[in-house]
């Protein structure tokens, strides 16, 4: 087996293939070559190959080693995680092959499924919409800021950001408005609007005296066993990992409690952009996230409180949340934009309050739906303490 193989070549891409092409590109072939599905002698190892490839060319670092490595002299470490990348792929590729297609096809439905790839779908046609305006403001606040055009360093960083913007476009010109297709269409939604009418025996938790719909509301919860750590012979070459036990609470949700959720979402986006944009003057300005966060909440319950319904994330109210946002609060008051950055400490911080009061501290203020009260009594938890994860996932949960 050659130390090196022809990436590109495998997945049937150019060289100057993106990120988005080299997923397509795979999910394509290993469809066609899954063994479960394809009865030819080579369709195993052409598996392998095919995962192999697309492991090093997704990865942006390996993928740069992958194409310059025989017109540089690489360091021994680049070298060694560039052969420990392969040897991962191939392994991944092999349990990739025992799997069921079945199963393989299952965990990219429910993926589906579940919404997120419509919505990261979404916010990447946003993103690449947006770039046009980005690059014409690029290009002209040196000429009409004379703040930036003060500097001469202004007009090369913002023209050179433009330029980068630009080369993007052109390298994905192709198929720039044509990135997926999406799950769920317009009839999809009018059927599932048209189901929502259909009831069950069973009662709303949401607003008592309603009879709930065939949809429940889901929330899942997780606990930690262990924590996995394997490691594949020296310092740098370490996998961590954890054994968890998921569970999914159904909670049964009327089609009026619903659409109040769905009005609350609105109300709390709605706010929060708001803040955003007019609170403009200083030292407020740098607080128009946490006061909208605020004001976003206090309108919320406020409609919550008219229409008699229940919250459905009334479980993210904790002594453990008052603390972080508090924390969170004072870090950009004195610290400004600056403030961000402890975001990757964050995950330290909810580490050590849970483990100084053994989870009590996250068990919400708030009565839940039974089941998930004792969930939470038990140590689990909604999310894993991860940079950047941890100060997410609970403002994404509170806003949708």
């Amino acid at each position: 087996m050659p130390a090196y193989r022809d990436y590109h070549k495998i997945l049937g891409i150019g060289r100057d293939a993106g990120p988005d092409e080299i997923k397509q590109a795979y999910r394509s072939m290993a469809k066609k070559y899954h063994p479960d599905i394809n009865d030819a002698p080579d369709a195993h190892e052409r598996f392998i190959e095919i995962t192999e490839a697309y492991e090093i060319l997704i990865n942006r670092d390996l993928h740069e080693y992958y194409i310059h490595r025989e017109q540089r002299t690489d360091s021994e470490f680049m070298r060694a995680r560039y052969e420990q990348a392969r040897r991962e792929a191939q392994e991944s590729a092999r349990r990739y092959s025992r799997m069921k297609f079945e199963k393989f096809q299952q965990e990219q439905e429910a993926f589906k499924k579940s919404g997120w790839h419509d919505l990261i779908l979404v916010l990447r046609y946003m993103i690449r919409i947006l770039i046009f305006p980005v690059i014409a403001v690029f290009f002209a606040l040196p000429l009409i800021s004379e703040e930036v055009s003060e500097h001469p360093t202004g007009y090369v960083i913002f023209w050179l950001l433009a330029c980068l913007l630009i080369v993007f476009v052109i390298n994905h010109w192709k198929g720039y408005l044509k990135i997926d297709a999406f799950y769920y269409h317009l009839s999809d939604i009018r059927k599932f609007w048209k189901d929502t009418s259909r009831k069950t025996q069973q009662e709303c938790y949401y607003c008592p005296g309603q009879k709930a719909m065939v949809f429940p509301y889901k929330i899942q919860i997780f606990r930690i066993h262990s924590i996995q750590l394997q490691t594949f012979g020296s310092l740098d070459r370490r996998k961590a990992g954890s054994n968890r036990e998921i569970k999914t609470v159904l909670i049964p949700r009327s089609r009026r409690a619903f659409i109040v959720h769905a009005l609350v979402s609105m109300i709390k986006i709605s706010v929060l952009i708001s803040s955003m944009i007019f609170i403009t003057r200083n030292p407020y300005a740098r607080l128009s996230l946490p006061i909208g966060i605020v004001l976003g909440g206090a309108a919320a319950w406020i409609f919550l409180l008219l229409s008699g319904t229940r919250s459905k994330v009334s479980y993210l109210v904790s002594y453990g949340m008052m603390i972080k946002f508090s924390v969170w609060f004072l870090l950009i008051w004195f610290f400004h934009g600056y403030a961000f950055i402890f975001l990757f400490l964050d995950p330290m911080l909810e580490a050590l309050l849970r483990l100084i009061s053994a989870d009590r501290l996250f068990i919400p203020l708030i009565k839940q739906y039974p089941a998930l009260n004792n969930l939470f009594r038990n140590h689990y938890q909604l999310y894993m303490e991860l940079p950047v994860f941890s100060v997410i996932s609970p403002l994404f949960r509170w806003l949708l």
